[in-house]
C-alpha cells in the first residue's frame, strides 16, 4: 500500500514554495490532498467532532446485509484490498452493520474537514502575498466515499455504473425529481429514443 501524505505534510512543502515563488507571474500549481480517501490518517480530533451527529438513514441493516453478497473492491466484505497495512481506528475493517457505516462516514467527514482547513492555509498565503485577486484558484473533487441511496454502499461516480435513464429513475424514486429533471436537461442526448 502506498503511503499518502496528510494535508499538513503537503502544505509543509507547498507553503514555503508559495512564499518564495507565489508572487511570480505565469505558473501552474497542482496540489493533491488525500485525507478524505481511505485509511483516514489525519489527527483523531477531526473525526471525533462528527461521532455524535445523526447519520443518514441509508443504508439500513437490511441493505447492508443484502450488499454483503457483492464482491468487488470496497464492497462490505471486501472493503480493504490490502490488509498488510495497519488499519487506523478511524476506518472500519469491513461494513457489516450501521455502526461500521457510521464510522466510515464520520471518518470521511473528518477527512474533508481536515483538508478544508489546509486549503484555507493556502488561501491565506495568497492573501499574505497580496495576490488573492490575481489567482485563478480551482478546486476539484472526486467521488468521495459514497454511501448513497442511489448506489451500492461504496462505488465510484454515477455514470460509471449506471446509465442516465437508470439515474433518472433512481433519483425520481428517491424523491429527487428536480435532480432527475436537471439530469435530463444536462444530458439530453442520453434520453433521446434510439432506432436500431
Amino acid at each position: 500500500m502506498a503511503i499518502r501524505e496528510n494535508a499538513d505534510e503537503v502544505n509543509s512543502h507547498v507553503i514555503p514554495w508559495l512564499r518564495e515563488f507565489g508572487a511570480e507571474d505565469d505558473y501552474f500549481l497542482h496540489i493533491q490532498y488525500w485525507d478524505a480517501h481511505g485509511f483516514y490518517t489525519y489527527p483523531e480530533e477531526y473525526m471525533r467532532q462528527f461521532v455524535d451527529q445523526p447519520g443518514q438513514p441509508f443504508p439500513d441493516d437490511d441493505e447492508i446485509q443484502k450488499q454483503r453478497s457483492l464482491s468487488h473492491p470496497r464492497s462490505p466484505d471486501f472493503f480493504h484490498w490490502s490488509l498488510d497495512w495497519p488499519i487506523p481506528d478511524k476506518m472500519p475493517l469491513h461494513l457489516h452493520n450501521r455502526a461500521d457505516v457510521e464510522q466510515l462516514v464520520d471518518g470521511y467527514d473528518g477527512g474533508v474537514f481536515y483538508m478544508d482547513r489546509h486549503v484555507g492555509e493556502i488561501l491565506n498565503v495568497f492573501r499574505e502575498l497580496g495576490i488573492e485577486d490575481e489567482v485563478c484558484f480551482v478546486i476539484t473533487a472526486g467521488h468521495g466515499e459514497i454511501v448513497d441511496p442511489m448506489q451500492e454502499i461504496l462505488r465510484t461516480g454515477p455514470f460509471r455504473y449506471l446509465g442516465p435513464r437508470e439515474w433518472e429513475q433512481r433519483l425520481a424514486e428517491a424523491g429527487w425529481t428536480d435532480a432527475a429533471k436537471r439530469l435530463r436537461e444536462r444530458y439530453p442526448e442520453y434520453f433521446r429514443p434510439v432506432r436500431i
